[in-house]
């Protein structure tokens, strides 16, 4: 059994917070727009029918992306380190896990963005040339440790599949 590492506890407030600077806006556009359409060309509902669907498709849009969204995201994201591979899983509905041999890592990039800044975190960019497996909303101070680490490791994995394509 692996022992898993897991966001950093801050990770839920980040996701609450870009869940409201993002979705809250994007939703109160849409409905507002669906309103002044319906009551200017459609009139296809009644004007206080539309404003209470519209404060309810609100409420379910803040309940999805700021309280299950995050919950759900903060409970199955997680990580491990074997002898010669990462374990990297993500995903809420639909579970993606990556494992990529140490020797197979390319480049690492420690992305923090304005939010993230603020509570101290970042999220671990792992590059293959496969693809890239990311380990999001780790402590900025783990991340540094863990790319060093990792670069550390790749290097001496490289050197050893090096040595055996010699042989």
């Amino acid at each position: 059994m692996n022992h898993y590492n897991f966001m950093s506890p801050y990770a839920k407030k980040v996701m609450r917070l870009s869940a409201i600077l993002v979705w809250v806006p994007i939703t109160l556009v849409l409905l507002i727009a669906f309103n002044i359409l319906n009551w200017l060309f459609w009139q296809i509902l009644d004007t206080y029918l539309t404003i209470a669907s519209s404060i309810i498709i609100i409420l379910l849009v803040v309940i999805f992306t700021i309280i299950i969204v995050p919950f759900y995201r903060y409970k199955h994201c997680r990580y491990a380190f074997e002898k010669h591979h990462l374990r990297v899983r993500n995903g809420i509905l639909f579970l993606d896990e990556k494992v990529i041999p140490y020797f197979r890592i390319q480049n690492i990039d420690i992305d923090i963005g304005p939010i993230m800044k603020h509570y101290r975190l970042a999220t671990l960019t792992l590059y293959t040339a496969g693809g890239t497996a990311k380990i999001s909303l780790i402590d900025r101070s783990e991340a540094r440790k863990l790319k060093k680490w990792l670069n550390n490791e790749m290097h001496i994995e490289k050197t050893n599949e090096y040595n055996k394509n010699e042989e």
